[in-house]
């Protein structure tokens, strides 16, 4: 028996959709065209392109900000690294310093020892 032959089921027959043989809810498609602004408005799409562009620029703004930053950081730890050095190029002479202190202290003990011998004390 073929669905349209009973008049009973003239009623399904046109719910069916003409490719398949399943009951089809949707409109047909010459409904979907311009007539319903939902499906025909682009707003939507426009909408997320521009929060997608809007979100992509400020990361890549952020990022490129970091990038900037961490050259500056890096530039100064070396100028920070050689003023280091200089600092200890002009401070090592103070070390120099303490071990003349120290030899012209051990001179210094060894001359009163001497000049006490000398002295008979």
């Amino acid at each position: 028996m073929r669905l349209g032959a009973d008049p009973c089921c003239q009623d399904l027959a046109r719910d069916r959709c003409a490719v398949h043989t399943v009951l089809c809810y949707a409109p047909a498609m010459s409904n979907l065209l311009l007539t319903d602004p939902v499906l025909a408005s682009t707003t939507g799409w426009w909408t997320g392109i521009i929060i997608g562009v809007t979100i992509v620029t400020i990361i890549v703004i952020l990022a490129m900000t970091i990038i900037t930053l961490a050259t500056k950081i890096g530039r100064q730890a070396s100028d920070g690294s050689v003023g280091m050095l200089a600092a200890y190029a002009n401070t090592n002479c103070v070390w120099y310093l303490r071990d003349a202190n120290r030899s012209a202290t051990g001179i210094w003990r060894s001359a009163e020892t001497a000049r006490k011998i000398l002295e008979g004390k």
